[in-house]
């Protein structure tokens, strides 16, 4: 019995055997091109995902330096800003010093206009009757002989304290 169990477990992985086969066989033949189909289907998908992974951090790393390359190029501009203000602070504070000069200048040049006009206005109005004025009192002071003497020698003492 031994052996008729041996001969019944030899023959039933045979048969095992035999229709695993025959049924690897048909699955194979119906259903392989199926299944590699699919596969070369995946690989292209997971080729093309490497792919647009690969271009994804190409166009990152170029974002990125065109981003810094931005960031610099404004760095820059705010720099020029910061030295436009300044420079137009300085000028606007030289436009306005010189405003204020022209100003002081204007107002300097009317003042002896007005002195120029008013020395003119004596000279041409008051002047004349000083002078006449003048004249009249000093022919009356010194048209006396004693009043003359006196006046010149005042004078010619005056003339020797100063002389060296």
């Amino acid at each position: 019995m031994i052996a008729h169990d041996v001969i019944a477990f030899i023959f039933k992985v045979i048969n095992f055997g035999a229709l695993f086969g025959l049924g690897a066989y048909f699955f194979c033949k119906k259903f392989k091109k199926q299944i590699k189909a699919k596969i070369e289907e995946k690989e292209v998908f997971w080729h093309n995902l490497k792919t647009n992974k690969i271009n994804l951090i190409n166009q990152q790393n170029v974002l990125t330096t065109e981003i810094s390359i931005q960031q610099q190029y404004a760095q820059e501009l705010l720099k020029k800003i910061a030295q436009w203000k300044s420079v137009s602070l300085k000028n606007q504070e030289l436009l306005s010093k010189d405003f204020q000069e022209n100003a002081d200048r204007a107002y300097k040049r009317a003042l002896k206009v007005q002195d120029f006009r008013k020395q003119r206005e004596l000279f041409e109005h008051v002047a004349p009757r000083v002078l006449k004025s003048s004249h009249e009192e000093l022919d009356h002071y010194y048209g006396q002989d004693y009043h003359s003497e006196k006046y010149l020698g005042h004078i010619i003492n005056f003339m020797e304290k100063e002389k060296p």
